[in-house]
């Protein structure tokens, strides 16, 4: 969108397809591309996904990429909401909390959805561009891998909560300010020296910013 980062992008990719056509439709765009090469399994399942929603592609170049023209399916997608209904659907787009993290094995940070080595330390950063606090739920996993790690922690509005190095999902709830909002990891690694252990026996940490659940 003019004037606007592109950062919004990355928690509306984790909506439902529905959900995401239509609040793009809100937002006024009037196609949607697609590069099967940026997604697992040749993105076959994202085109069924927009397919069922949008019907086929309108243009297909080399198996690859896939363009979808939203206007047919607008009318349908925002039937019976107003102007100010719009302008919600389209402020909750862009409203949504936005998530990274980074660990002291693998200093890049990035958005969610990737794993991360990590030694003993690791932080994770939410930023809520909205005016108001905004409620989601964190999901995180550690895996021990060949390291002798059984467990971490992750500190959440002061208090610290524990995490099995098992790897399961962890669900913690986290109420999130205007701004930014870091949550710092931890994970007991007895007699590792960081700098010098290889990457591949260290633990593994996954995690995740779940979008809210829907109300009724």
């Amino acid at each position: 969108m003019r004037g606007r980062d592109g950062e919004w992008q990355f928690p509306a990719s984790e909506l439902p397809v529905r959900d995401l056509v239509q609040g793009i439709a809100a937002m006024g765009f009037a196609g949607l591309t697609l590069d099967r090469f940026g997604f697992p399994d040749n993105g076959d399942d994202e085109v069924r996904g927009l397919e069922a929603v949008l019907g086929p592609p309108i243009v297909e170049a080399g198996g690859r990429q896939l363009a979808w023209d939203l206007r047919p399916a607008a009318a349908t997608l925002l039937h019976g909401m107003d102007d100010a209904g719009r302008n919600a659907l389209v402020q909750q787009m862009l409203d949504a909390p936005r998530f990274y993290y980074e660990t002291d094995a693998d200093p890049i940070r990035t958005r969610g959805n990737e794993r991360h080595d990590i030694c003993a330390t690791g932080n994770l950063t939410i930023v809520n561009p909205g005016p108001h606090d905004a409620r989601r739920s964190l999901a995180i996993e550690l895996d021990r891998r060949d390291s002798n790690a059984r467990h971490g922690d992750v500190t959440i509005d002061g208090h610290r909560f524990p995490i099995d190095a098992d790897n399961d999902t962890h669900v913690f709830a986290v109420t999130l300010a205007p701004g930014t909002t870091t949550i710092p990891i931890a994970v007991k690694t007895p007699g590792v020296r960081c700098a010098s252990t290889p990457l591949a026996t260290l633990p593994a940490l996954s995690a995740k910013l779940l979008p809210p659940t829907p109300a009724g």
